[in-house]
């Protein structure tokens, strides 16, 4: 066994993975852990399991996106490894001289000094009552077409409002290829960080075949789209996207 991969954030309805529980196996066993905190360093939640898992397990190396956690443009990642242990984060930098734009490494260090330690502190507040406007946001409309918010109370980021209802639609007949199009007239429609699921999808991952290719459990019962509450994210940003959401319904709705 190479490592164990564990993730913190991810699309709802997963949860994040039991990293503390992971690292408590992974030291008794002798098998190096990596965890996958794509968007974790703005969830407290988040931030204090790791801390956990580092304190009570094994933990080798942390990676999280920049451009999810820091509001800058994409292109760069924060490689963590544990106290007093730098061999990881050196490796990983050695195999990327020459290959790799130093810009987000600039962008990260610009805009954390512009915004200094209050202004990071209130992105982060910021970020977790933008969380709960979406919510409930997600639940008026969810209200509205039917439809309802998937309790997932593990996920402090991803949100998932069912499509049960617009799936068995005279729009889309029970049709997955019609009810995951949404995704793409969303897209159309400048939402990029929103997605939709239905079953029926089959992938090869490397030999691996996964049914249902697209949610976390192949026999999962609904349909879905995700939307997730990153840092950045304003009140404004949350009524546009969920009049999108309500016009690309209406409109596909409209499709025979």
């Amino acid at each position: 066994v190479l490592c164990v991969l564990t993730t913190t954030s991810c699309f709802a309805p997963r949860a994040s993975d039991k990293v503390v529980d992971v690292a408590k196996a992974c030291k008794a066993l002798g098998v190096p852990h990596v965890i996958n905190n794509a968007y974790g360093v703005q969830c407290a939640t988040i931030c204090g399991d790791i801390t956990s898992a580092w304190r009570k397990g094994r933990v080798d190396a942390v990676v999280q996106s920049t451009d999810k956690n820091f509001a800058v443009p994409v292109g760069g990642a924060v490689v963590i490894g544990r106290k007093g242990c730098v061999d990881i984060p050196r490796l990983v930098d050695k195999n990327y001289p020459g290959r790799a734009s130093m810009s987000p490494l600039l962008d990260v260090a610009i805009t954390l000094l512009a915004l200094g330690r209050k202004g990071w502190r209130q992105l982060l507040e910021k970020r977790q009552e933008m969380f709960l406007r979406l919510k409930e946001a997600l639940a008026r409309l969810a209200e509205r077409l039917g439809e309802r918010v998937l309790e997932t109370p593990g996920n402090p980021i991803s949100l998932a409002m069912t499509l049960d209802a617009f799936h068995r639609s005279d729009a889309c007949q029970g049709s997955n290829e019609k009810t995951r199009f949404l995704g793409s007239m969303l897209f159309q429609r400048s939402v990029s960080g929103a997605r939709v699921y239905a079953p029926g999808k089959k992938q090869d991952v490397n030999g691996a075949v996964f049914e249902n290719y697209g949610a976390h459990c192949s026999t999962y019962p609904h349909c879905y789209l995700n939307a997730a509450a990153a840092i950045g994210q304003s009140p404004e940003d949350i009524d546009r996207f969920i009049a999108k959401v309500e016009d690309a319904i209406a409109e596909r709705q409209q499709v025979k």
